[in-house]
């Protein structure tokens, strides 16, 4: 089986053992017929989604402190989906579908202020495709930030 398109909801069903005809956004095997089902529609709300559970994870192997970096741990972090672009070359919009969706400033560095508290991240590295679509909530971010003096 393979997961197409955003994957939280789609492998919570695999997880729970859901019949693979009723799982939307996956391809699968029977015999040698391949069943593509059909797409899971993107999460509309991403605050909804909870934070990776660093707690069960060896966070050390996943953290990042490479050359460029000045303050080590480095912890990755997505505040947003997608891009709205339409750029020929690029596979971004395969899976998000040239929509953006961002999460809200506050939800973000609610992540940022856990990660430093509990896992003593210094850093961040945003994997966002397009961070700054936004730029009112990237702002925003920028401004909670120094509010709670975050450094």
């Amino acid at each position: 089986v393979a997961v197409y398109g955003e994957g939280e909801e789609t492998m919570w069903e695999i997880v729970k053992n859901k019949k693979f005809n009723q799982i939307k956004g996956i391809v699968y095997q029977v015999g040698k017929k391949i069943i593509k089902n059909i797409p899971r529609d993107l999460i509309k709300d991403l605050d909804t989604l909870p934070y990776p559970d660093w707690e069960t994870l060896d966070y050390k192997k996943y953290v990042m402190g490479g050359p460029f970096n000045m303050r080590k741990p480095v912890f990755p972090l997505i505040s947003s989906r997608g891009c709205p672009g339409h750029c020929l070359y690029c596979s971004v919009n395969a899976v998000w579908q040239h929509r953006w969706r961002g999460r809200s400033a506050m939800n973000v560095v609610n992540e940022m202020e856990y990660l430093m508290k509990n896992f003593g991240a210094k850093e961040f590295a945003f994997q966002d495709d397009s961070v700054s679509v936004d730029k009112n909530r990237l702002e925003e971010i920028c401004d909670e930030i120094i509010k709670r003096k975050l450094k």
